[in-house]
């Protein structure tokens, strides 16, 4: 970009001549700029730019200082700022935080002028297209700050030197990147240093604590023995877990996951890069397993599942790229009169080898990899393609099909089915998604994805409870839940012949569902008895082998026909 001359520091300030040429560039820069006041690091002004690429109302923008569009980390590495508070924003890269959260790398020119009768500084931020020197690798990214990379080759040199072991920990903060969409900046960071503070206080003196991010921690240990990096790794993750009063934001629960890698004394040279890539693998396996497991150690093992999940995730793509998935139809019918009343989704896949996969590892890796959204995309739209003519003729027909609660992360989900129901000219009380009860549970205490439920249910579309019995098994949730249809797992009518107490659990259920105005399906029916218990409990529907199996769409219809 070419220099703007705007004359020499301290001119008049009675001459208004350089502030108005200043202004006139501000206005009409298509690159974010910005006016900062020398002394309280106060913004003065910003241009239309910096407030549409940064989402800050020019209001907010000047209610803040620079200070926060930084990252902290950025912040620690300028420790003299209130002795050259003009270097916060000097020449270079940088990173900047918008209002959303998000990091850009930018490319800042500065330089000290007069405004308003004061000493300021006036930026010009030109956004890069990547962090500096980065380059794209084709297998899966582990982004890592470098910095930190070099304080663990450090310590794994001097490790060596001295024989002791060493831990590397990344900590990922729960919640506080949701905390910071709903309170603000202000509170996310309130708890941010709160926990920065509670590991330093846990930490021996000679660990190296790294903020790498908005949300993570990284911590460098070097220990005599590996039993010690471990003691510390878990008074970290019970320290983060201990209820504690951030003043600023009392509404979010404690909690942390951790990944860890540990080196041992004895090990043989390790590049200080794969360390920290591993620990980021154990991080991530940590969230995957979500409360159930906030450490993860790092081992080879997990390595090679990582690496399975990886060839896994690719044909997956490649599949759904290729239209290599294809639905199957599994009827369900009245209990009483064997009526075909609807028809249960259900995704397969025909692997390289020819063979037809089910769709429960297939969904578990599309959650992890980010790609349930189009692929739930496609079950929809091609499950009402195939039988949209069939359901728009037959008003007592319905389609059940099931849904991730990842999907409940679209904001636009109501709005894309409404729109595949009017191209079919399929009412949307006539599709029914399923959502298992633990997800369901889960949903209802997530207020984002709950409103995506309501949404769902306004335009019309049911919602039932699939597997009702397996998750967390509680009654009183019926009525707080949203749905119109709860659909008994096979597990309990596979002994219902044999066993009192499923016979009793299944017309508790049904009474409790009918009671509350819900229909009742039941799963896996396999036997005639079966079939003659289910009715003589008085559940409404029922679908398993001894109904029909799944089957193409052109099958099913078939079945629909004959029946």
């Amino acid at each position: 970009m070419a220099a703007i001359e705007l004359g020499d520091e301290g001119g008049d300030p009675r001459d208004g001549a350089a502030e108005r040429a200043i202004q006139v560039v501000l206005s009409t820069s298509p690159v974010p700029m910005w006016i900062y006041d020398i002394e309280t690091l106060r913004f003065l002004s910003v241009n239309g730019s910096a407030v549409d690429r940064y989402g800050y109302a020019e209001a907010d923008f000047l209610g803040m200082r620079v200070t926060d569009i930084r990252p902290f980390e950025d912040l620690v590495r300028l420790a003299d700022i209130d002795r050259h508070p003009e270097d916060v924003e000097r020449s270079g890269p940088w990173r900047h935080v918008t209002c959303n959260g998000r990091t850009l790398w930018v490319d800042v020119a500065s330089r000290v002028i007069e405004w308003q009768g004061r000493r300021a500084v006036m930026v010009i931020a030109s956004e890069l297209p990547s962090e500096p020197g980065s380059h794209a690798r084709s297998v899966p990214v582990l982004s890592h700050e470098p910095a930190f990379v070099r304080v663990v080759a450090e310590r794994l040199d001097h490790a060596r030197d001295i024989g002791a072991a060493v831990g590397v920990f990344l900590v990922e903060l729960a919640g506080v990147d949701r905390l910071h969409t709903v309170a603000g900046v202000g509170d996310a960071r309130a708890v941010l240093q709160d926990a920065i503070a509670s590991v330093e206080k846990t930490c021996a003196a000679t660990d190296t604590l790294a903020l790498l991010g908005n949300t993570r921690l990284g911590v460098v240990c070097v220990a005599p023995s590996v039993e010690r990096v471990l003691a510390e790794a878990e008074a970290v993750e019970r320290v983060l877990h201990r209820p504690r009063q951030v003043e600023e934001a009392p509404m979010l629960e404690p909690g942390a996951f951790l990944g860890v890698r540990v080196v041992a004394a004895d090990h043989p040279p390790t590049e200080a890069g794969s360390v920290v890539d591993d620990a980021v693998l154990a991080l991530e396996e940590a969230v995957r397993h979500g409360r159930g497991q906030h450490l993860v150690m790092f081992d080879s093992r997990l390595r090679e599942r990582v690496t399975l999940q990886f060839s896994r995730d690719q044909a997956i793509r490649r599949a759904l790229a290729a239209q290599d998935f294809s639905l199957f139809y599994q009827p369900i019918v009245d209990a009483e009169s064997g009526v075909v009343h609807g028809y249960e989704t259900l995704l397969r896949w025909r692997r390289p080898d020819g063979e037809l996969e089910g769709p429960v590892d297939v969904i578990a890796m599309a959650e992890s990899n980010g790609d349930i959204a189009p692929l739930g995309a496609f079950v929809r739209s091609t499950a009402l393609a195939e039988l949209g003519r069939v359901l728009a003729t037959s008003p007592e027909l319905f389609l059940c099909i099931n849904l991730s609660p990842y999907e409940l992360d679209n904001q636009g989900l109501a709005d894309e089915v409404a729109s595949l129901c009017a191209l079919h000219a399929v009412a949307p009380g006539q599709l029914c998604f399923e959502l298992t009860e633990s997800a369901l549970v889960t949903a209802s205490d997530d207020f984002w994805r709950f409103e995506q439920l309501l949404d769902l249910k306004r335009i019309g579309v049911r919602l039932a409870i699939d597997d009702f019995g397996t998750g967390y098994s509680a009654l009183s949730y019926l009525k707080k839940l949203p749905v119109d249809v709860v659909k008994i797992d096979r597990s309990f009518v596979a002994d219902l012949a044999t066993s009192e107490a499923d016979t009793m659990l299944v017309d508790a259920i049904t009474r409790l569902a009918h009671a509350l105005g819900l229909s009742v399906v039941a799963e896996g029916v396999e036997t005639g008895l079966e079939l003659e218990i289910l009715k003589g409990l008085g559940v409404d529907r029922a679908q398993g082998y001894l109904l029909g199996r799944p089957s193409p769409s052109r099958e099913a219809l078939e079945l629909l026909g004959a029946r």
